[in-house]
């Protein structure tokens, strides 16, 4: 099951990085994000080989170090289309940007190469289907500089969303969620190899899920930015952001009930189900609290049901002051 998950998975991204490329002008942001779903899909495949073609330890071992490599490479792409999704198209890149996807390029590259030298992760002695690796010691710093590169993705496509509004948001919101789940649950993942030294087949079965659902936001987006291009008086943002806070608390504890319900019932995999419920809450929150319309509606809720007039008179005199003192 987990193969074919990866082998759909690998198929939706190569789809996502010819229709980028289909879209004109093609411009370095295109070429970028095809590079990186084409990375994504090249683990994907990698996955699918490792666990439906690789009867015999030394197959696998060669799909293992294959996949480890691979998921070195891939945030190069992702850096750079993180980059250039927050400049204009056609400002200049600085030096100082040159030289730091520069090196950090070449670490990634170098550390690529070495793992085909020295395998970081090593295969019991057995002749059954892939069920878990073992970090080895030179892996344990390869998997560090691999967090490090995940990290830079995610510092990189965080701004670009939080500066943006209006219709730019619109625009961005699912492309950018999409990629940052994945690159989420990614160092997530990561994090769970370095702290227990051990690869499990349930880990690839979560990789694959959350590719796939995280190309559905992506495949949305993709269309959506066309060419990637009572007589209690209190504040109202106090209120506004309260509720925020409380419906998101709620959702999560729903989602984490859920989790520990599949636990207590012993049902197969909880582990990995209760991540995947986590990660599928945590993308259907950030759509919702991203969303404009549903942020308008409920100031509009607020502002109808629990004040008697229509404004902040304070807030909108500042403002009239503040205009004012402009001119």
């Amino acid at each position: 099951m987990t193969g074919y998950i990866a082998l759909l998975a690998a198929g939706v991204g190569v789809a996502l990085a010819a229709a980028s490329l289909l879209m004109s002008p093609r411009r370095p942001l295109q070429v970028s994000f095809a590079a990186g779903m084409l990375a994504l899909s090249l683990e994907s495949a990698l996955i699918y080989g490792l666990l439906l073609h690789s009867a015999a330890p030394g197959a696998q071992a060669q799909w293992l170090i294959a996949l480890q490599s691979a998921a070195l490479l891939t945030p190069i792409p992702w850096c750079l289309f993180a980059f250039l999704s927050g400049r204009h198209a056609d400002a200049p890149i600085r030096l100082p940007w040159r030289l730091a996807f520069t090196l950090g390029g070449t670490a990634l590259v170098a550390v690529a190469g070495a793992n085909l030298l020295w395998p970081f992760l090593a295969l019991p002695e057995t002749s059954r289907p892939f069920l878990f690796a073992k970090l080895t010691s030179a892996g344990q710093g390869g998997v560090a500089i691999e967090i490090l590169g995940t990290v830079a993705v995610l510092y990189g496509l965080e701004p670009s969303l939080r500066n943006s509004w209006g219709s730019t948001r619109w625009r961005l919101k699912y492309l950018a969620l999409g990629l940052a789940g994945i690159f989420v649950v990614r160092f997530y993942l990561l994090s769970q190899l370095l702290l227990f030294h051990a690869l499990a087949q349930d880990a690839l079965l979560i990789r694959s899920v959350v590719l796939l659902f995280g190309e559905a936001f992506i495949s949305v987006g993709l269309l959506r930015s066309g060419a990637l291009r009572a007589d209690l008086s209190v504040s109202r943002h106090f209120v506004y952001r309260s509720i925020a806070v409380g419906v998101s608390g709620s959702y999560l504890l729903l989602a984490g009930t859920a989790g520990w319900l599949m636990n207590a019932l012993g049902i197969p995999e909880a582990a990995v189900w209760g991540t995947l419920i986590l990660f599928v809450s945590v993308m259907g929150l950030s759509t919702l609290a991203l969303s404009e319309s549903l942020r308008w509606r409920a100031k509009r809720y607020i502002s109808t049901h629990f004040y008697v007039n229509k404004y902040d008179y304070r807030q909108q005199w500042r403002t009239f002051t503040a205009r004012l003192t402009a001119r």
